[in-house]
């Protein structure tokens, strides 16, 4: 056990477990979104929370990824990417 000894006033943080809402709240604070990735969940829960993000904030692109669609980051920005499933091609809105 280890004695906590300082106070949270805020985080930035979102856990995979944030709901649809408040994650969407959170994108609109930022007016110029340019991508968003949808990284955690099942195929269909990710794909319908795709279009809601594209329908009520409308970033530049909105991709799905998986184990075999990832980006990998660091402190530096993306290192590494692979394809990720680019649902700006597949739906019309």
């Amino acid at each position: 056990m280890t004695k906590k000894k300082a106070k949270v006033h805020s985080t930035n943080e979102f856990s995979s477990h944030a709901k649809q809402e408040d994650l969407l709240d959170l994108m609109r604070k930022f007016p110029n979104l340019k991508s968003v990735s949808i990284n955690h969940g099942e195929t269909n829960v990710k794909e319908a929370f795709a279009k809601k993000v594209i329908n009520d904030i409308n970033p530049k692109k909105v991709s799905i990824l998986g184990p075999e669609n990832y980006i990998r980051f660091s402190g530096y920005g993306i290192m590494k990417s692979f394809v990720a499933t680019d649902l700006n091609f597949n739906i019309t809105n």
